[in-house]
Formats: C-alpha cells, structure tokens, sequence
C-alpha cells in the first residue's frame, strides 16, 4: 500500500468509515441516526439528518466516493402519482420525514427504509431496500409503494446518488460501442440515455478515477424502457428515470420490477463489466445463445467486407463491379439503400417495385459470388399512405400522455409515425413485406430493418393496445414478438440485419449496423459492448459518414480490433480515384480479418492493448480524440487459443514492443497477429 493510500484508511479507521474486520461476511449496523453496510468490498453509509435519509458515503479502504462537499443534491427517489381524484401528486425523498429502519429479515443482510406521504384522507408508504449481495458484493436497490385506494405511479426516479467528480475521472457509458467522457473538461452536460437504444445498448454506468471504479447498472432480465440518467456538474449525478406502466400499480401496491446494483471495483471498468454485467447479460433470454449456437448462416459469418450501394444509375452499376475487381469476390457483401422506386423515407411500408435497374445490381452481385441487403424501416408507417388509411395506422401507433400520435419527420418531410409494436396489424405487414422482398421476382439475401435496435424504446398510452399503458417491458417483448414470427416464415441461408445494438434484440437479428454517435463532446469510443458480446453479436461499420481522411483508417482499424466486420461506405466512394490511398488499406485489412475468422466468430474479446515502443499519440481529422498509432486487443478463440491483433493505421512505419517484449516493425497499414 502507497504512503497516501496508508494515511487515507488510517483516516477512515479513526473516524469510524470503515470497520477493519477481516471478514468476507457481510455487515449491517444501525447506530442511532447512522446506518451502515459493508463487505470486504465496500462500504456505504446512510445518515438521518433533520429527518431527512441521505446517503453521505459510499468507499473503499482506498476512496471515498462521496463527500458532504461535493453532493449537489440529496435526493434519493421522486415518484410522481395520479391520486383518487384525478390530482398530480408529487413526493420525493426530501419532501418527506424518513419514518422507519430496520434491519431486512431475509437471507441478505440489508436495510428497509420507510417514508409515509398524506393528501387529505389518502396514507401511502413508499419502501426502499438495499441489500448485500454475498456472491457478487454488488449493493441492490429496490422501490416499492404500498397505494391509497385508487392511487397511481405515472413516473418514477430511484434510486438517485450523487459522487465526486474529482480530477481525472471518466464516465463510461454505454452508447452504441460504448464511450469514455472525459470529465476534467465537462462542467454542465446532461446524459439522458433511453433504454433500450442506440444510446443506451446496455443497462450501466461505470465511472472510473484511475483503477477505482463505481458500477452502476440495472440488471433486468426484461429489458424494461427507462431513462439512464447522468447529470455532469461539480459531482456526477446518476440516476434512473422510469415512465411506469399500468401493470405495476396492482392491488395497492407498486414495484418497479428490477434491482438496480451499485457496486466498486479497484480492477478498472473493464474488469467490472466482465464481473458483474456479462453474467448477468449471458443468462438473458436474448444472451444466451453464441452466434454459433443461433444457426446463422454461413456466408454472412464470412462476409469481412460490405459496402453500401445507392441508387441505380450506370455510375453506380460501374462502381459495383470494380470493387469486385478491387477486392475480390470472396468475403464481400452489399448493402443497398435506395433500391425502392419510392423516394428514401417515404410511403412506409410500401417499398415494391424496385427501381428499374435494381435486378441488373442483384444479378451482378450474384454473378461475383457475393450477397445483398436491401434496406426496409421497421418502426415507422407513413400516414399519408393509403395502407395507413385502409387499415386505420392510427389505432396502432404510439401515443403520447396527451392522446397525440407519435410522429417523426425527417429530411423527406413525410410523416412518419411511430408504430407500437404490439401491433398485431403492423406485425402482420412486416411479416408480408419481408417475404414478398426476400422471395419475390428479385432474389434478395437478406433484409435490413432501420431503427429497431436503434430508435429510443417508447411509453404508449393507448388503453386500447395489448399491453399496459405507459411503459414496461411491452417494447422489447412485442419487438420480440415480430421478428420472431418474421424468422419463423423465413427461407433457409437468409439473414436480418438492423441498426445499432440493442442488447435484448441481439438473438433476433443476425448483424448490426454501428452507425449512430454517443451525445456531446469529450468523449472517445470504448469497447463496453464488445466485451459483454462479442461471442454473440456480430457488428458491422463504425459510424458511418467516411470522409477520405485518417478518420477513414481508425475508424475501420478499431472496427477490426473490436471484432466486426469491416465498411467501406459507397461503392462509389470508396472506388474513386481519390480514395485509392485509403481503399488499399481497406483492403489490406479485409485480407487480414479473413484469417481471423477463429477469433472473430464465436470467440471473445478480452479488452484493449496498448503497445510500447514507437507508438505516437497522434492528432486525427474529423475524429474525437487523439490516439495511439498502433491499436491493438486481445482475444480468446472458441476453443480457448489466445492472441492479441494489432493495427498500425498510421501512413508511417512503427516500432513496436510485443506482449513477449519483443520488438516488430510494423509497417505504414500493416496488421499483425501474436498468438500467445
């Protein structure tokens, strides 16, 4: 133990924070106004203060997490009800005198605290407990209400815990691959990320200061919709913010259906989330199977290249067939967006027929041996349409709290609404559109669905639906619902693809696009979802726009590192004279991904290597942050075999130090495998 690490427990000690027991056992005390919890792990204190409960630490024996100082607010829950008689109520955990204590009496050593909340003749009790969890050493926090007669929650927010921000310290994220903010440069930023989504793949939160790391994470099974909340300001706030559904205000009582753990970990985030995020992920109803256990088919598995196609003129007929003379024709598949007569955007979900050349591009496709995916939405219906009339889209799109559709507009002007998946209309159409696609006069070999593991999970507030009003977990499992009935009618060899990588659809699709950002600035990717799913996801592209720049080179080195398939954008593009530069090193590194193929399907990434040597930090336009020269990962194999990948996607020669602490040059582009 380091000097300050030494004086830092002796504090503690003295001062009463921590309880040098040397037990692994789990401990609750209750001292007049102070309530504390520990296991050999961590520490967390609750303190009754002018009959308000705050939660005034939560440490280690090398950090404290909390202090009186830097706390903005001491709110620990807000719910928000509809009463007997139709009157908005609100209560919070600082409205409200703390009532009760007690010890829990289960077999997890914990506390229950107990608040009470009047409006004239109405009594109501909200309960909340956190708990030790002797396994894990996660804390799990849960919120319950006992109703006054003919009570409602509309909206919930528990648990809330402010912490330091102090110097150095990052907030991971889970937005798309995942993204490492930078706090030292933040000092007013809202992280408002919507599960499930683009923004919120996965259920967590991990702050890090140095190898000291708090995780915070709902671990529910049904991939309930709420709001991961991150407030950025002297400390980080975070939080959870659910829209509650009908369903769970039964019989006098109301439960919000999952724990949420906080926990710390002095092993970096990386080791946290492979701890106590990737069990919990792999026992799900969509995590359980490898994507070698899902029956996908081969040539997708194979595929280390895709390019996008666009419309269907001679230029773009051209550009396909040179990039097969460019690449070659093996391992290389298409993606094709604007193949519909009907204008991008538009007469959803009518999409046939095909632009007129649109079979002369799937011939030639077919003729080099290789595959194509046209492109199909599938969440929004426009409402100008005569399908949308005749089978009356309003009664099967969400609503909001006001009775208003939930219409999205884009570039195009049309209005599209927002489709409530439990529709039973709207899963007939997706079935019907995607057979007459796939099995049709044109031949396609597999379908894209835009924005289903993309696009914000939403309440819908139609009575009238089959589902409870508000939020829970309809979302997921209507989603579910649809793709499932999609995959039962489907022809053999043929693939689903969507958008983004919403953990609880990843057994329902087969590839996922990676195009979507993280919010704000000061940020940089980082492989949160790779490590969770690496073995049961396959990803393709890393956000997507392709500017002719070194932005073109990291961008697809770390999508090779990180275990996905590889994009090269518009044919078009990358088959300019221009680009030729850049489209070399893309296909040096296609070349390379298909003798990775033990690694990339079926086996699992391990986490980032950073190696020594000649290795710049190096400034990259239109890119977030500045970066090594040579990145590289680490990887298992199906069958245990370790290696570490690295890339040197800098335009110059490197130096480098191996994991054996050998030296290799590697040269301007170049790809290297060690095998361990």
């Amino acid at each position: 133990m380091n000097k300050s690490s030494l004086i830092l427990t002796l504090f503690l000690i003295v001062s009463g924070v921590v309880s040098v027991t040397g037990s692994n056992a789990s401990f609750v005390d209750i001292k007049a106004d102070t309530y504390t919890m520990q296991n050999n792990v961590m520490s967390i204190k609750f303190q009754k203060i002018n009959n308000k409960l705050k939660l005034i630490n939560l440490y280690t024996d090398k950090k404290q997490w909390i202090t009186n100082e830097s706390v903005d607010t001491d709110l620990l829950w807000q719910l928000s009800f509809v009463s007997d008689k139709n009157r908005s109520l609100v209560f919070n955990s600082q409205m409200l005198n703390l009532k009760d204590v007690e010890m829990l009496n289960t077999d997890k050593k914990g506390l229950k605290f107990q608040w009470e909340f009047k409006s004239e003749a109405s009594v109501g009790y909200v309960n909340v407990t956190v708990g030790l969890d002797e396994k894990t050493k996660l804390s799990e926090w849960e919120l319950s209400v006992d109703l006054p007669e003919g009570w409602e929650v509309t909206d919930a927010i528990f648990p809330v815990i402010s912490v330091n921000k102090d110097k150095g310290a990052q907030l991971i994220t889970p937005s798309g691959w995942g993204a490492e903010y930078e706090l030292d440069n933040i000092s007013n930023l809202r992280l408002p990320l919507i599960y499930p989504s683009s923004r919120a793949t996965v259920q967590l939160y991990c702050m890090k200061d140095k190898d000291e790391v708090l995780y915070f994470s709902t671990h529910d099974k049904n991939a309930n919709t709420k709001t991961l909340s991150a407030r950025i300001g002297n400390n980080v706030e975070l939080s959870v913010e659910v829209p509650a559904s009908k369903g769970w205000n039964k019989t006098g009582k109301f439960n919000i259906p999952w724990k949420t753990s906080i926990g710390l970990h002095q092993k970096g985030w990386e080791n946290a989330v492979l701890d106590w995020y990737r069990p919990f992920a792999t026992e799900t109803v969509w995590g359980k199977k490898t994507m070698l256990e899902k029956n996908t088919p081969e040539w997708m598995l194979k595929t280390d290249l895709w390019l996008h196609g666009g419309r269907d003129g001679n230029d773009e007929l051209d550009a396909l067939q040179r990039s097969f003379d460019f690449f070659g024709k093996e391992n290389i598949s298409y993606h094709w967006y604007y193949w519909s007569s009907k204008d991008f955007d538009t007469s959803y979900p009518e999409y046939l027929p095909a632009r007129a050349n649109y079979d002369k591009i799937v011939d030639i496709i077919h003729q080099n041996g290789s595959h194509v995916m046209p492109y199909t939405n599938g969440r929004l219906w426009d409402t100008t349409t005569v399908i949308y009339q005749e089978k009356k889209g309003l009664n099967e799109v969400v609503l909001k709290k006001n009775g208003q559709p939930y219409v999205e507009i884009y570039a195009s002007k049309a209005p599209n609404a927002v489709v409530c998946p439990s529709s039973k209309v709207w899963n007939d159409i997706v079935v019907k559109f995607t057979k007459d696609i796939l099995e049709g006069k044109i031949k396609n070999d597999a379908l894209y669905y835009d924005q289903v593991a993309s696009a914000r999970a939403l309440p819908c507030y139609n009575s009238e639906h089959n589902h409870p009003a508000g939020g829970g977990d309809f979302w997921h499992y209507a989603n579910r619902d649809i793709f499932t009935n999609v995959r039962n009618q489907l022809q053999a060899n043929k693939v689903l693809a969507t958008e983004q990588n919403a953990e609880c659809f990843i057994d329902l699709f087969d590839l996922f696009l990676m195009g979507n950002r993280p919010m704000g600035k000061e940020w940089s990717p980082a492989p949160v979802f790779p490590l969770i799913y690496s073995d049961r996801a396959m990803l393709y592209g890393f956000y997507l726009h392709n500017p002719n720049d070194m932005s073109f080179r990291i961008k697809n080195a770390l999508t090779l590192l990180w275990g996905a398939q590889l994009n090269g954008g518009r044919s078009l593009f990358v088959m300019s004279a221009k680009v030729q530069e850049n489209a070399a090193f893309l296909r040096d590194m296609m070349e390379f991904r298909k003798k990775q193929h033990d690694l990339f399907v079926g086996g699992r990434f391990l986490g980032e290597y950073t190696p020594e040597g000649d290795n710049p930090i190096l400034t990259i336009e239109s890119w977030v942050r500045p970066s090594q020269a040579v990145r590289g990962a680490k990887w298992q194999s199906a069958d245990g075999k370790k290696a570490t990948l690295l890339v040197n996607f800098d335009t110059a020669n490197h130096n480098i130090v191996l994991p054996n602490g050998k030296k290799v040059l590697l040269k301007a582009g170049q790809c290297y495998r060690f095998n361990h």
